[in-house]
């Protein structure tokens, strides 16, 4: 069983018992605790590199003894000072029920052996399958740590979700084509390994050229624990016994255009007709056939002039007749 003594770390109260409890919710839920764990009765929480969450361990210290159970995991770039700096890590109602404020100094003692093959289930030593290595996508910072767990929510109301499936205790989620909300995923980048929890789906006609490019895709937060922003490459891991089956999708085929149709729009009011006064119509002129024969205009016959003068003639003048003087009667 182990033995050991030394000083504790204490956990920020901002990590409060609620926060502990979804942790081991969180892990229990996909296999990641040990068989038959339990929330701990008196909410005394720790961590250690040696056991998985769900086991319990003995603490004394200060004339105090209690147990407590594992709710979580120390990540790999935690585990600097272990062993030199304190032997146990612990919440804080732990932490005060020990008096640990005025002497800290404990002696951490097994409470209850499990089999070896269960123990270690989560260490980053054995972090499970690999299943991608390259570079993550990232979500805007925009989709903050309130849209993950409203999406979520959301596929829980659709059944599309994973049993058992709990809120990511630190709110570190990501997302995989093969993997429904509510799956688990060790990430391991820039010396630094996380559990994140699938937040949200890649949409089927997205898949395959999601895979020519990413490994993975990750909310903000998850990104820059991970440090990608300074060197994005990543490895996946699968936490489960065994990795799902590969979604690759299909390469997109060219689809025509659809031709737009004409939107229909309601026919005009008809106003009252007016009389219009007719506008004088030009008439056209006329366009000549050309199988007709054009007719000649009429060509004028010239006058010709006299070239003598007419000859007057001299019209006599009538004799006077002269009138009979009257004879005198006798």
């Amino acid at each position: 069983p182990l033995q050991a003594s030394g000083a504790a770390l204490r956990w920020a109260s901002d990590f409060d018992i609620a926060w502990w409890e979804n942790s081991l919710r969180w892990y229990g839920s996909w296999g990641g605790a040990v068989p038959g764990w339990q929330l701990d009765p008196a909410g005394y929480y720790c961590a250690h590199p040696e056991y998985a969450p769900g086991e319990r361990l003995r603490l004394i210290a200060n004339g105090v003894t209690l147990d407590c159970t594992i709710a979580t995991v120390v990540a790999d770039n935690g585990l600097l000072g272990w062993g030199d700096s304190w032997v146990v890590e612990l919440n804080d109602a732990a932490f005060a029920a020990l008096r640990l404020d005025e002497n800290n100094a404990l002696l951490v003692a097994e409470n209850v052996p499990y089999d070896p093959s269960m123990r270690k289930i989560n260490m980053t030593t054995t972090p499970g399958v690999l299943i991608g290595s390259g570079q993550a996508a990232y979500y805007s910072p925009d989709y903050d740590r309130a849209w993950w767990e409203w999406a979520m929510s959301y596929y829980n109301s659709k059944g599309v979700i994973t049993p058992g499936w709990s809120l990511d205790p630190n709110g570190l989620y990501c997302v995989h084509p093969n993997y429904l909300p509510g799956d688990r995923l060790r990430l391991v980048a820039n010396g630094t390994s996380v559990d994140c929890t699938i937040g949200d789906m890649v949409a089927d006609q997205d898949v395959y050229n999601w895979r020519l490019r990413f490994v993975v895709e990750l909310s903000w937060d998850t990104f820059a624990a991970l440090g990608l922003q300074n060197n994005n490459q990543v490895d996946v891991y699968y936490l489960g016994p065994a990795p799902k089956p590969e979604r690759y999708g299909e390469p997109p085929t060219a689809t025509p255009e659809p031709t737009p149709s004409p939107t229909a729009e309601p026919p005009p009011t008809e106003a009252p007709a007016q009389e219009a006064t007719p506008e004088p119509t030009t008439p056209a002129e006329p366009t000549a056939d050309p199988t007709e024969v054009a007719e000649e205009e009429p060509t004028e016959t010239a006058t010709e002039e006299p070239t003598e003068e007419p000859t007057a003639v001299a019209t006599e003048s009538p004799a006077e007749t002269a009138t009979p003087e009257p004879t005198p009667s006798e």
